[in-house]
């Protein structure tokens, strides 16, 4: 209340008053930390996502060496990858896109897609953080973009893909095993790819139990053809070896020949 002039007088003064220094300092210092918690929750997002994201991009490529153990039809495998064809490791992840070499075995490209469009397009040998996937020609791929080891391989041993046995088994319509007396008339042919893009036939003759054995065979779906002499036909087969399993096959004749 103020006097002017002996008169009485009343004045309003604001209730609103503006921020000290220190208020507004706190104030900037609360929406620094707040936005380092948000970047922080955002880049953990991020990298969760590429993580995951290199982990079914590794999965891909894994798979596109020793093929897609989910393709089977008929109770048999469809996919073995380039192990199947070539009967050797890739030397690097590029083998997976071109031919390495005029390879005659070689069916690829094994990776296509998004994952590798066309072209000399690289993506797929980087991880998700542009880095390249670390690959030594053996059973496992390795990514280091994320600032630790994501590491994704194939099952068992270079021997599981590489070096299986396969056991074939031969006799007539009615059971009757070769013997002494036919053996040497009947010889089994196994084709399988020789690891250098080509293919390589091996021969053997049967046991007097009608059993050949065959050893060192990667895996894959490959050609079997069982020459009988004394009737002059053969019968061609396929048969199916999965990693670290001894593959096994009969042969019948259709006739009573022993």
């Amino acid at each position: 209340m103020e006097y002017i002039c002996g008169k009485r007088y009343v004045t309003e003064r604001s209730s609103e008053r503006g921020y000290t220094l220190i208020e507004m300092i706190l104030v900037l210092a609360i929406i620094a930390i707040l936005a380092g918690v948000a970047v922080s929750f955002l880049q953990r997002g991020v990298d969760t996502a590429r993580i995951e994201e290199t982990k079914q991009e590794m999965k891909t490529i894994v798979r596109a060496i020793a093929g897609n153990p989910d393709l089977v039809t008929g109770g048999r495998r469809l996919d073995f990858g380039y192990l199947g064809d070539i009967g050797a490791f890739p030397s690097t992840l590029g083998d997976l896109k071109s031919n390495p070499g005029g390879f005659t075995t070689w069916d690829g490209p094994y990776l296509s897609g998004e994952l590798a469009p066309s072209g000399a397009d690289t993506a797929y040998l980087l991880d998700a953080w542009g880095q390249a996937y670390v690959y030594s020609g053996d059973l496992t791929l390795i990514s280091t973009g994320s600032g630790r080891t994501i590491t994704l391989g194939l099952p068992g041993t270079a021997t599981d893909y590489l070096y299986n046995g396969l056991e074939l088994y031969i006799r007539d319509t009615d059971g009757s095993l070769p013997g002494n007396d036919h053996k040497d008339s009947v010889i089994a042919l196994l084709t399988i790819p020789d690891g250098s893009g080509s293919y390589i036939t091996l021969g053997r003759q049967p046991a007097t139990d009608g059993r050949v054995r065959f050893d060192s065979i990667p895996i894959g779906n490959h050609r079997v053809a069982v020459a009988f002499t004394e009737t002059g036909d053969t019968l061609r087969q396929a048969v199916t070896v999965y990693p670290g399993q001894a593959g096994y096959l009969e042969i019948i004749h259709y006739a009573d020949i022993w």
